[in-house]
């Protein structure tokens, strides 16, 4: 998995129509963030975004500047942008790399949709395999019993990993969501829920699929009572 982070170098300097270096010439260094990128459908002046840092060195009559960039938890698309008589952009991925997304098969249902988190079940590529051998498992032991329904599958992880702000304070109560390793599974009665009779069974089914770090019944007796399965 690869680390939040920018990764390779970036330079600034300034340049005439013909490339030439421009004498006298300090090029300013600014950053931002894209608003409703990483699957944060919120924003507010609190919003974290990475550092820059640069280290000015002369190069002929110009100074060229090496930018290093310090990303926080935060997974979304920012932006770097070096100016002088005009700007130039250079885009910043913050994201953990080899992620998939967990579609809507005959076996389960995706759920727990939210305005400021609209997507929601993203993962590695391992998690998503382990979520749809759980639900055909259960499907294909439980299908037949009264009550049942496809399994409803809650918070894996943002499209790009890093804080899943449950609360759209940017903090994480999801922190083992944030790596997309870990999922929910609705237990709550509610539409989807796995049934009552099958709580034990569904956990093994987790930790048989490679779900075994942290697998049980989460938050029992509330209304956010769901089975959690983690994979590291």
């Amino acid at each position: 998995m690869t680390p939040f982070g920018y990764q390779g170098g970036l330079y600034a300097w300034c340049v005439d129509s013909n490339g030439n270096f421009v004498p006298n010439c300090t090029p300013s260094i600014i950053n931002g963030y894209y608003v409703g990128t990483g699957g944060h459908g919120h924003d507010d002046p609190g919003h974290p975004f990475g550092a820059i840092t640069d280290n000015g060195q002369p190069n002929g009559n110009s100074i060229t500047y090496q930018i290093a960039f310090s990303a926080t938890r935060v997974g979304q698309l920012e932006w770097i942008d070096a100016c002088a008589d005009t700007c130039f952009t250079t885009d910043v991925y913050v994201w953990f790399q080899g992620f998939g997304e967990l579609g809507a098969t005959g076996n389960l249902a995706l759920v727990g949709m939210t305005n400021t988190h609209p997507i929601n079940h993203f993962g590695e590529v391992g998690t998503i395999a382990a979520v749809n051998n759980i639900a055909n498992q259960y499907a294909a032991n439980y299908s037949g019993a009264a009550g049942y329904q496809v399994v409803g599958v809650n918070d894996i992880a943002l499209p790009g990993g890093g804080v899943f702000d449950l609360n759209s304070n940017w903090n994480s109560p999801h922190i083992r969501h944030d790596y997309g390793r870990a999922v929910d599974f609705r237990a709550n009665a509610n539409p989807n829920s796995v049934l009552p009779e099958a709580y034990d069974t569904f956990v093994q089914y987790c930790r048989d699929a490679g779900l075994s770090s942290l697998a049980f019944l989460e938050q029992p007796g509330t209304a956010n009572q769901h089975i959690h399965c983690d994979g590291n």
